[in-house]
Formats: structure tokens, C-alpha cells, sequence
């Protein structure tokens, strides 16, 4: 941070004084690019630190309506599968948890717009929706994100088929 602060010109004690000098250096800073160096060390200087909740409402609404792409959709999957390489949970045990791969929110998107967000036995619009496969998902491998396999039903209805308790695999 070195870099940023002007050494010349002491922090203020008094509290008004020190945000016309946040303000002043701020815009003196303005524009500035930082080095790859100095912002590797911001960002391990800024690591752990709490964030208030004003800073977390702004960056909400710095990002909010921002689409991702598709690529970067899929990366941020991996990523997120990388972070849990190694640690034992109860899906890692089973195989990887269906529900937290890309291909599976893609295609549960796919059957919702499909089926226009309608249960296909009882015609609910919206509200508690599951894409249930048709065959399922741990005997037919091939038959996983392909959308015909794919209809929308509502909880209630989704808990009437046999099938709905998990497959219990020992």
C-alpha cells in the first residue's frame, strides 16, 4: 500500500478532516493502475477481514443483473468441485452429487422452460417445481441430461412416484 498514501501529508486526528483527506487521496489515486505486485498484496492484506454489511448491500447491487456466460458458468463449477477435492463428504462417498454439477442446473433449467414452469400431472404454475427424470439418474447414465428424460412436477406430486427416496447404495 505503499504506493497509494502520500507521505508527505500526515492522517488527520480529527474524524472530518480524515475523510477530506480519504477524499482527496482518492482522487489523487483515480485512474492510477496498479501493478499485478501491488494488487496481489492489497488483496492478501484485505484476506479475513470482516465485511460490513453496507459493503456487502453495495457490492449485491454492483452485481446485480449481471448474466454469466455459459463458458464462465462452467468454470465456476469446476472451481468450486476443485475446492472439495480430497475431503470426504457423504456424496463424495457415492459418487459426485448430481445437484451440483453444471450439466444437471442446465438441464433442470432446460425441462423448466420447456414445460413453462408447469407440473405435468396437476398443472401447478411456479412455486415448490423438481425436474424429475423420467429414467433414473443412478441406472440410466446416458439418459442424464437429455431433456426428454426431463418433466416438471411440483413437490407434492414429485413425492407421490416410488421412486423419489433416494437410492440407497451400500
Amino acid at each position: 500500500m505503499g504506493d497509494v498514501v502520500n507521505k508527505e501529508m500526515p492522517l488527520p486526528k480529527d474524524p472530518q478532516k480524515h475523510q477530506e483527506y480519504r477524499d482527496k487521496m482518492s482522487q489523487a489515486n483515480k485512474g492510477k493502475v496498479l501493478s499485478q505486485q501491488t494488487k496481489l498484496k492489497l488483496s492478501q492484506a484485505n484476506k479475513g477481514k470482516p465485511t460490513s454489511e453496507q459493503t456487502k448491500l453495495k457490492m449485491s447491487l454492483a452485481h446485480m443483473g449481471y448474466v454469466h456466460s455459459v463458458e464462465a458458468k462452467q468454470k465456476m463449477s469446476q472451481s468450486h468441485k476443485a475446492r472439495w477435492e480430497g475431503i470426504e463428504t457423504k456424496s463424495s462417498l457415492d459418487g459426485p452429487h448430481h445437484r451440483e454439477c453444471f450439466e444437471h442446473k442446465e438441464w433442470k433449467r432446460k425441462v423448466f422452460e420447456r414445460d413453462e414452469y408447469t407440473c405435468q400431472d396437476c398443472g401447478q404454475i411456479g412455486g415448490g417445481l423438481n425436474a424429475h427424470h423420467i429414467f433414473q439418474w443412478a441406472t440410466h447414465i446416458l439418459f442424464r441430461f437429455l431433456v426428454w428424460n426431463g418433466k416438471t412436477l411440483c413437490l407434492k406430486c414429485h413425492k407421490k412416484i416410488k421412486v423419489y427416496r433416494r437410492v440407497q447404495v451400500r
